[in-house]
């Protein structure tokens, strides 16, 4: 049976050792390593070291955060530890870079499904995780939505942001941690299910990813892309020509390939809607994602190409947090019945 850090300690001492594993600024001694097989090609030393520094200067100058370590510091500290949710914050390592991961689980859910969260770019773990704390323990979204998708959650930073800062963000290192959290998970937590769940360009990083994404014997995973493009760059239009003329000149053009997905896929797209709601082939509705286009948002593929699609449209913006993810809990159900 597996066991949580509240399980085996007090929770005075876990709330000491984690309040200490939360404000250390830096990343903590790695738990797990990683050895890929999918290194850059050699060319010649110095095109190498030069094509590397290129995606460290310009991709972390466009795409982290401004001060993301010492915002991640901060927002850490904000996380509330009195509720019911336990928190875990660990390191994985993955050839020369690190992943800076957060486990979020709770004592009722002990069906060993996990949900693996690919958040978009620009995006803290810590932000968001601080930001759900606001409303009080347990009683923020991302706390409801563990309930509602009966599952415990598992977040990272992309390398070059928070306490990854000294890594190079690139697309390569996105697949490669996202990977490597996914072989942390099934060697640590031993799940049954897993729902790789991308938000934006989350979405991206796992259809990429797709055909090294590790698996286990017995393990069904299902993906949920939620509000993402067909092709990262055009998102990155809305940032302005410049941002989208780097984009695809450092090869962070990422698409989604339908085609291709070995798993079952839910999409998720923003509409005009007062709470979350199943839509279905034929469905009329009012398209709002101002981010993405609905002609080439990947929900709205689904619904218009695939058999027996599974949508879900959603009210607010772009990067909002979902206020009710019951629906999405009952799509979940859904999916892994059928496999």
């Amino acid at each position: 049976m597996e066991t949580t850090a509240s399980a085996v300690e007090p929770v005075d001492l876990y709330y000491q050792r984690t309040k200490e594993d939360l404000e250390q600024a830096d990343l903590l001694p790695p738990s797990f390593t990683v050895r890929s097989n999918n290194s850059a090609p050699l060319v010649t030393s110095f095109l190498r070291n030069w094509y590397e520094g290129k995606h460290l200067w310009f991709s972390n100058k466009i795409f982290a955060p401004e001060g993301s370590k010492q915002r991640a510091l901060e927002a850490r500290k904000l996380i509330d530890l009195t509720g019911d949710t336990r928190y875990e914050r660990r390191t994985v390592c993955i050839d020369d870079l690190s992943v800076d991961v957060l486990f979020m689980t709770k004592p009722s859910i002990v069906n060993k499904r996990w949900t693996v969260i690919s958040l978009g770019i620009r995006v803290l773990y810590e932000e968001v995780v601080a930001k759900d704390s606001e409303e009080g323990p347990s009683a923020g979204p991302l706390q409801k939505a563990m309930v509602a998708v009966n599952s415990n959650f598992a977040l990272y930073n992309y390398p070059g942001m928070g306490a990854n800062d000294k890594n190079p963000l690139s697309r390569e290192a996105t697949i490669k941690a996202h990977n490597a959290l996914l072989e942390f998970l099934y060697a640590e937590k031993k799940p049954r299910q897993v729902v790789d769940y991308g938000q934006s360009f989350g979405g991206f990083v796992i259809s990429e990813g797709r055909e090294r994404r590790p698996s286990r014997e017995g393990v069904r995973t299902i993906t949920v892309l939620d509000r993402t493009d067909l092709q990262a760059c055009n998102i990155l239009w809305n940032d302005g020509v410049i941002t989208w003329a780097l984009n695809k000149s450092l090869g962070w053009n990422m698409s989604v390939d339908l085609s291709k997905e070995d798993a079952p896929v839910i999409g998720i797209m923003n509409i005009e809607t007062n709470s979350p709601v199943r839509i279905y082939p034929g469905d009329r509705f009012t398209y709002t994602d101002k981010a993405v286009s609905q002609a080439t948002s990947i929900a709205n593929i689904l619904l218009n190409t695939t058999k027996d699609p599974v949508v879900i449209g959603i009210p607010g913006g772009h990067n909002d947090i979902c206020p009710d993810f019951s629906v999405l809990g009952e799509c979940i159900e859904e999916v892994f019945a059928r496999l």
